[in-house]
């Protein structure tokens, strides 16, 4: 049976001297709707991936400070930030790597039972198991890694990719890699930024090796906000689906997208070549962000977001009742 799996954040309130974690996640996994398993753990966890019974969780924290000891795999800093972590059918770690860095910040299962992995950057790097990559503040890193942990291959992005960080990643069924996230400069992998602002989201591929293949950007809009571009979905044709945010109008090619003055959810489909395909916007009175999404077996995309004020998502008007409001919706392919 398919197992979908779901994550939360939890704060709790402990005195400093408490060995009890003030921050700590929940997980929990479900079969055709039913409860299968259910955890919580004293780590910032960030994003989840499951695929044929096999799932990935990734964040910050020391994943073996406080949780029982599965298999660590580490390169020489078993108390870093960053965490790894795969989980049985019944959610219990088979083996956890633990890395230097910022955070994990996303996930993807690849076909062959292993994972891909992104995050973001800190002092000295981080070493999957051949040296240490992303050595810089600025950037990221990504990396593919074995069912059972062992190096596939690692890459960091300095400032000379014109990456800034990383916040998606996914994988395509040839194993070509899709990443998405924000740049730093007026280019990323050589694709300038349509920017006055010298910034922007970006959805890239690379290889099945991490090598480059592509980019394309949403620039910053003219009240000089930011562009987000945080999800990225491979699809069954090699292409992929970025999911993002705009803080103002901006057309990818297919028509102006977005609205002055208030920030809109944005979607673009691009063939295995970098193409558009389609782009489309969701706009409300206030504020539309989508959080996160996922690709059902029909091709159709799930998203899950936020909105303020009123909005009409085609089947009649929704009002906002607190600051933020949360949606779910299902886009055709």
């Amino acid at each position: 049976a398919c197992l979908a799996a779901m994550i939360g954040l939890t704060v709790l309130k402990s005195p400093s001297t408490s060995p009890v974690p003030s921050r700590t996640s929940f997980m929990a996994g479900f079969s055709g709707g039913e409860h299968v398993w259910s955890k919580t753990v004293a780590v910032r966890v960030e994003d989840i991936a499951e695929r044929n019974g096999v799932t990935y969780a990734t964040g910050s924290g020391s994943w073996q400070t406080y949780q029982p000891n599965p298999t660590i795999i580490s390169y020489g800093n078993s108390g870093g930030a960053v965490f790894l972590v795969r989980l049985d059918e019944d959610g219990e770690p088979v083996w956890v790597f633990q890395g230097s860095g910022s955070t994990g910040q996303s996930v993807a299962t690849t076909p062959d039972g292993g994972a891909v992995i992104c995050g973001r950057s800190g002092n000295g790097g981080i070493d999957f198991g051949a040296g240490p990559v992303a050595e810089s503040n600025y950037g990221g890193f990504a990396a593919r890694l074995g069912p059972d942990g062992a190096h596939r291959w690692s890459r960091g992005f300095d400032q000379s990719t014109g990456i800034r960080f990383l916040a998606g990643i996914a994988v395509s069924p040839n194993e070509s890699v899709f990443l998405s996230g924000r740049t730093q400069d007026d280019a990323v992998f050589g694709t300038p930024v349509d920017s006055p602002y010298g910034s922007g989201a970006f959805v890239a591929k690379l290889s099945d090796s991490g090598a480059a293949l592509w980019a394309k950007v949403l620039p910053t809009g003219s009240n000089g906000a930011d562009a987000r571009a945080d999800a990225v979905l491979a699809t069954a044709d090699g292409g992929c689906v970025l999911a993002g945010s705009i803080p103002s109008p901006v057309n990818l090619g297919s028509g102006p997208l977005g609205r002055e003055g208030r920030t809109s959810a944005v979607f673009a489909r691009f063939d295995s070549d970098g193409n558009l395909l389609w782009s489309r916007d969701i706009q409300g009175e206030g504020d539309v962000l989508p959080t996160s999404a996922d690709l059902a077996p029909d091709g159709s995309i799930l998203v899950l977001g936020e909105f303020t004020g009123r909005i009409d998502f085609g089947r009649g008007v929704e009002i906002s009742r607190g600051e933020k409001d949360i949606f779910l919706m299902k886009l055709r392919p």
